[in-house]
């Protein structure tokens, strides 16, 4: 069963959002509904989630992205190229956590650093 389109873009808006607080809690509400996304949704979302951790001013709220992509990398679904983009991270720039989950998605193959 998958989430829907409606409720995708709604995520996908929110995630976006100019307010950190949105964008942090969407993150959580990828988390919480990631089981329940079509291939192509939860592909569609990491790479948005990529691109935003690319961008990304605000510290707390990358680290937000880039655990939820890790928690996404769990369901077996996603490949190299869904995560296309974060070798562009300056990992020694990034805080303890976030250089964390890019160390977790370079053991598994999907990001080369």
């Amino acid at each position: 069963m998958a989430v829907g389109e409606r409720n995708t873009v709604s995520l996908i808006r929110d995630l976006t959002s100019s307010d950190n607080n949105t964008r942090m809690d969407s993150c959580g509400v990828a988390e919480d509904q990631m089981r329940f996304f079509s291939l192509r949704e939860v592909q569609t979302i990491a790479r948005v989630l990529v691109h935003l951790a690319l961008a990304e001013d605000d510290p707390e709220c990358r680290e937000c992205q880039l655990h939820t992509l890790a928690e996404f990398s769990d369901l077996g679904v996603l490949d190299k190229d869904d995560f296309k983009g974060l070798e562009g991270l300056e990992v020694t720039k990034l805080d303890a956590s976030s250089q964390e989950y890019i160390q977790s998605l370079t053991e598994l193959g999907l990001v080369e650093i």
